[in-house]
């Protein structure tokens, strides 16, 4: 199969131990290499990130009928997230996503036409307790020791862990308690990848991200707690590109009366590294609030080109983003992350709309804001209801696809960041290879 190899270098602060000194993975030239690499053929595309020719940050994967992506932490993957179609003559035109956080807690969300099936894991529900993994081992150590001895057996880690077949002389879940096994051998398997890549360990920030994208769950509002009248209305974008390893948050603020912009800030975040899916908002959010922070003129309601609770934790760039600045907050999208909807069942007119649908939940709603023109993908974000939203999505997209207030502020990372990536990971814009750059 041919195929066409590119390397664009980068700088980190990283230093990675190489001990790989006798393979050509993950060199460049004769060096480690530090950067994105990208294979490109006929049939797939991958786009790697590598740190001293380490797997440290995404990988993603995209073919004709499916499109993946993976996160690496010191070499480790740690996080995938999956999408598929499978276009067998028994399953045509099923979609299915799979959400894994490594931790046993998993969903899979298959969609066969108008049927769907949902199988979902929950996982050990880490807490910040949880996070001090020197405790956590010092405390457990009899289930490091029956991992260490037996770990030959068992090629997969939820197999020791999770195991029900009772004629398995392994069994944990008889000997251990499950949750307590799981979280003792995530701690332990975490620290090895760090001492191997850097030779001693650190806190665990990638954990402790979707530790506190729980508690932010928790704190949603998702009914109306609107200021009335509202006077001022922002827009949000924020840009990223994925090689210079740098970031753009825009916002512009629009008079609802004059229709006129009388506000527009940016601001400029340098080494952002491990942006990654799911946890996008972590790096997104801090770049806002620093231009939120120039603002002369203060919004009542903002209206993001991100998500809200459209997301596999519920926890978007526009939800986290207005429990922070505790605002109303909408998610308007051009394209979606997570949510299910029968295209070919949303009307051409202005107004149409489709709910979206994820884990069981109603996430958002796709909605024609103009006639035969792809829809945007409404979702709260917080302290505002559903309907609401969709209404002032409506309300401000007169005579434009998108809210005039969001593409003032996309207008403005356009003119700041012309090359930046972003993933269409459900095919709702023209694209290649599942990804806009």
């Amino acid at each position: 199969m041919n195929h066409t190899i590119n390397y664009y270098p980068s700088k980190s602060k990283l230093f990675f131990i190489d001990s790989l000194s006798t393979s050509n993975y993950g060199m460049y030239n004769g060096k480690p290499f530090t950067g994105i690499k990208e294979t490109i053929s006929d049939k797939e595309y991958i786009r790697e990130t590598f740190v001293n020719r380490r797997l440290h940050g995404i990988k993603f994967w995209a073919s004709e009928n499916s499109f993946s992506i993976f996160v690496y932490i010191f070499d480790e993957s740690r996080y995938n997230f999956d999408i598929g179609k499978d276009r067998d003559q028994n399953f045509m035109n099923r979609i299915y996503t799979i959400y894994d956080l490594q931790t046993f807690d998993s969903i899979v969300d298959y969609k066969v036409n108008n049927i769907g099936k949902k199988e979902h894991q929950q996982g050990y529900n880490f807490t910040r307790e949880d996070l001090d993994y020197n405790k956590k081992i010092k405390d457990n150590f009899d289930v490091i020791k029956n991992y260490e001895d037996t770990k030959e057996i068992f090629t997969r880690l939820d197999l020791f862990v999770c195991t029900y077949n009772t004629d398995n002389p392994f069994n944990l879940t008889r000997e251990l308690n499950q949750d307590r096994a799981g979280k003792t051998l995530y701690g332990y398997l975490v620290q090895e990848s760090m001492k191997e890549t850097l030779g001693y360990t650190v806190e665990d920030v990638f954990m402790e991200k979707y530790i506190l994208q729980n508690e932010l769950a928790q704190k949603i509002i998702s009914e109306d707690q609107i200021q009335h009248p509202i006077k001022y209305i922002a827009g949000v974008s924020v840009a990223y590109n994925d090689i210079d390893l740098k970031m753009i948050s825009a916002i512009a603020v629009m008079d609802i009366e004059t229709q006129e912009i009388v506000d527009q800030v940016f601001f400029e975040l340098e080494d952002v590294t491990l942006h990654v899916p799911d946890l996008f908002a972590y790096n997104e959010v801090p770049s806002v609030l620093k231009a939120f922070e120039k603002l002369s003129i203060k919004p009542q309601l903002i209206f993001c080109d991100g998500h809200g609770i459209e997301h596999p934790k519920n926890v978007g760039l526009a939800t986290h983003l207005g429990i922070e600045l505790d605002i109303p907050t909408i998610g308007c999208p051009k394209k979606r992350l997570v949510g299910y909807y029968e295209k070919t069942s949303l009307g051409h007119l202005r107004g149409d709309r489709q709910e979206l649908w994820f884990d069981d939940k109603i996430v958002g709603k796709a909605l024609r804001t103009q006639e035969r023109i792809n829809p945007l993908y409404i979702s709260i974000g917080h302290k505002i209801s559903l309907e609401t939203a969709i209404d002032w999505v409506l309300k401000t997209t007169t005579n434009t696809r998108i809210p005039v207030v969001v593409q003032e502020a996309i207008a403005l990372t356009e003119q700041l960041m012309p090359k930046r990536i972003r993933y269409d990971f459900l095919d709702d814009e023209e694209n290649k290879y599942a990804i806009i750059i």
